[in-house]
């Protein structure tokens, strides 16, 4: 029985990965007429909005050694903010393949961090997919031209923000005995909020611009609150809790796709042959690593 929850826990999590595919093809619509720092702040106070009753109903738990929790959500905020920093100078489908490889660097960082055990099929999987990462980012250069894959400083801010979404992931895992899913997500929330509201302050005409913005507008900057980030975050948490970093980042295997289909779908991204050579080294790492880590036969105790 516990086996088949395990189960159904990753079949939803790849459904979650499906539908917020669309979340970086809205990113850049939201994007043409919000600011970087006021789309986060939206996009944020909508994910703390669907956390409301949560935060009413316990908003007297005591939580241990709140410093750390600050240090862990401060890695999940700079991902937020390196990620739609770097979005406005690429494009939605590159950004969703670089993410792609999210599963090899998190099994490279929870080998070192988590101290778990990675073979040499493992390692040599990563160093594949990390040459594919590599292609994609140089992608521009090598095609003497940035119009299908944005540009390398684009491509290189989005792979910041991949090495701290891992990060995030690995150190999550690390604590996840001391703090539940949703303590963890509402901090993340919370200091990626109190941080964006800081800066802000020192920009506080861009709020003018909220008056005359289109309704699709609206609905992206709503759609990545609720679903692309309260949403997938809070399920991220809980898949790391009950079973590990490397095995909730499966889940990556579906979102270059998903990006890849929502992107030509919402706002007619195309794609080229360098861009399919670099996502064949990262598919191909990606299945040496978990060929190498679910192909083992289960031992019954």
């Amino acid at each position: 029985m516990k086996e088949k929850w395990e189960e159904y826990k990753i079949i939803f999590l790849v459904i979650v990965m499906a539908v917020t595919g669309a979340t970086t093809a809205l990113f850049k619509i939201g994007l043409r007429e919000l600011p970087i720092d006021l789309f986060t702040f939206i996009r944020f106070a909508f994910a703390l909005l669907v956390l409301l009753p949560y935060l009413w109903t316990h908003k007297s738990e005591p939580i241990p050694r709140k410093q750390k929790l600050i240090l862990i959500s401060a890695i999940g905020a700079a991902n937020v903010f390196l990620f739609v920093w770097g979005l406005e100078y690429t494009t939605a489908i590159i950004s969703g393949m670089l993410y792609a490889s999210v599963p090899l660097i998190t099994a490279a960082l929870a080998s070192l961090i988590l101290s778990e055990k990675v073979s040499i099929k493992k390692w040599l999987g990563i160093i594949v997919g990390f040459s594919g990462v590599l292609i994609i980012i140089l992608g521009p250069t090598l095609r003497g031209s940035s119009e299908w894959g944005g540009t390398i400083f684009g491509n290189a801010i989005i792979f910041l923000a991949v090495i701290a979404f891992c990060f995030y992931s690995v150190v999550s895992k690390k604590y996840s005995s001391e703090y539940s899913p949703i303590v963890l997500v509402k901090y993340f929330f919370f200091t990626t909020f109190i941080v964006q509201s800081a800066f802000l302050l020192f920009r506080l005409e861009n709020f003018r611009i909220l008056a005359d913005i289109h309704p699709v507008t609206w609905l992206a900057v709503i759609y990545s609150g609720v679903i692309g980030t309260t949403l997938y975050y809070f399920l991220y948490q809980y898949v790391i809790k009950k079973a590990s970093p490397v095995l909730a980042s499966t889940a990556f295997f579906l979102q270059p796709l998903a990006n890849i289909l929502w992107a030509w779908l919402l706002i007619g991204e195309k794609i080229t042959s360098i861009f399919f050579f670099g996502a064949i080294f990262i598919f191909l790492g990606m299945a040496m690593v978990f060929h190498e880590q679910y192909s083992k036969p289960k031992v019954n105790n």
